[in-house]
């Protein structure tokens, strides 16, 4: 090799742990292939109505299952029905159990020049079969189904070349400080779990993140494929009174929080408010993206337990909007904004003095703000201190993530283990640090004890907190 290419292989000074994260991922792997059964019972099967008819699945990557390179379903199809009419990249097997029909084929044809180019063919292939056969069906190939009698299919696939994705819900619009976490963490948090799957970030705004919360819980897959992440309050909502939250928070598989949050109440340059006690004799009219956030939580909390006269206007999709609306004129503040996002997000607006940070909003300050009241300084009573607690204990989980309840106890631990590795990657940190997201992680277990640990605050003591944020 001439010099000048061994200098220039030789340099950079770029590094990574390619190969030390592949024989992370297989020894994790080979733990978790040992906890898994190998007999599935029949009932242990599900059963789906699905556009190509009613299937059972016997073989699938979403089950808990030892196999690792095959899929398979039963297929039901009635007299005179067809399936549905598709095309995939893999081949599939197909073994008739019962019954009889046809299929119809059509065939890819390509051709790889300068550009790929394909087409399929416009005249079908016709293939009979019957009780004993299989039926081949090659990669691309569209191809039907079509019973002539009560048929009975078997149809098998290979698992490897197929996707496998996770999915990270994010219950606020995109833009804002969870989102920007979410997506950030979505980045990495794939080379940590068992088969390095790719992690896909998906938005579901709505209700300060209660209709995601309320998703989670009821609808989504439960099988460690789906995850998300909500307001850190949210869990609290039924303890609060929310007739909304169609949930129970600590049912839910808490996998972590990736920050222990403390947050702000803030006012606009042109407001005349400089400091909370100007809000106990002026009105502040601050924004709020639904009953289920901080946003809207903590200026009410205030009114109720100080008697400040913070005026909500709610509805915006996300606290990005919340901040465009600050800048519009709509509103004058913004109440529960986390300081993490204030900086990631808008410390320009902090250095060029276009808010003023008003009050902290914490069991504890945050080492940035010395000279900013802690909230915990207003309250003179007992039962001030109580509800104050009762409210801002949430802070601990202040970026909180979740899966739904009942998922498989090794995919549970899978997600955990994963989330806490990813809290740890210098990789991650140095993403975050350029995005200046603050990292200060809680594990699963400590989000799970937080939770149990609120929800059994005395009723009296909930119904009183609760009685201040009922509008």
């Amino acid at each position: 090799m001439p010099f000048d290419d061994k200098r220039a292989a030789l340099s950079g000074t770029a590094t990574c742990s390619f190969h030390a994260d592949a024989i992370t991922a297989s020894k994790n792997f080979r733990e978790r292939y040992a906890t898994l059964p190998n007999v599935v019972k029949a009932e242990e099967m599900p059963w789906e109505r699905s556009p190509d008819g009613l299937i059972k699945h016997l073989v699938h990557h979403r089950l808990n299952t030892r196999e690792c390179c095959v899929e398979a379903y039963m297929q039901f199809l009635k007299p005179n029905e067809r399936s549905g009419k598709h095309r995939h990249m893999w081949e599939e097997i197909v073994f008739v159990v019962e019954g009889s029909g046809y299929d119809l084929h059509w065939d890819m044809r390509f051709e790889c020049l300068d550009t790929f180019k394909w087409e399929w063919a416009e005249v079908p292939k016709k293939f009979e079969w019957k009780q004993g056969d299989y039926i081949y069906i090659p990669p691309f190939t569209m191809h039907q189904h079509f019973a002539s009698a009560e048929t009975r299919l078997i149809v098998m696939s290979n698992r490897m070349v197929k996707s496998r994705n996770v999915e990270l819900y994010i219950g606020y619009s995109v833009g804002g400080a969870y989102d920007l976490y979410a997506r950030t963490i979505a980045r990495h948090l794939g080379k940590h779990i068992p088969g390095n799957p790719t992690v896909v970030p998906k938005n579901m705004d709505g209700a300060g993140s209660l209709r995601l919360a309320n998703w989670i819980y009821n609808l989504a897959p439960k099988d460690g494929s789906t995850f998300g992440t909500i307001g850190r309050g949210t869990a609290f909502d039924p303890l609060l009174g929310s007739k909304g939250a169609q949930f129970q928070a600590d049912k839910f598989t808490w996998i972590g929080s990736a920050n222990n949050e403390v947050s702000v109440c803030v006012a606009w340059k042109s407001s005349g408010i400089t400091k909370l006690e100007d809000t106990f004799t002026k009105e502040l009219v601050v924004g709020g993206t639904g009953m289920a956030a901080d946003t809207d939580q903590f200026p009410l909390f205030l009114n109720g337990v100080l008697g400040t006269k913070f005026k909500l206007v709610t509805g915006y999709p996300g606290g990005n909007d919340v901040t465009l609306a600050m800048e519009r004129g709509e509103v004058k503040g913004r109440c529960g904004w986390s300081w993490s996002s204030v900086v990631s997000t808008h410390k320009r607006w902090i250095e060029d003095g276009s808010i003023v940070v008003l009050v902290q909003l914490s069991l504890h300050k945050h080492p940035d703000l010395p000279n900013v009241p802690l909230v915990m300084d207003f309250a003179k009573t007992d039962d001030q201190r109580q509800i104050f607690k009762l409210i801002f204990a949430r802070q601990v989980m202040g970026r909180p993530y979740l899966a739904p309840p009942g998922i498989p106890k090794d995919r549970a631990e899978a997600l955990r283990q994963a989330f806490d590795a990813t809290m740890k990657d210098p990789e991650f940190l140095a993403d975050a640090g350029k995005a200046e997201l603050e990292i200060n992680p809680v594990t699963g277990a400590a989000v799970e004890a937080l939770v149990k640990e609120t929800l059994a605050t005395p009723k009296p003591l909930a119904d009183k907190a609760a009685s201040f944020i009922r509008r």
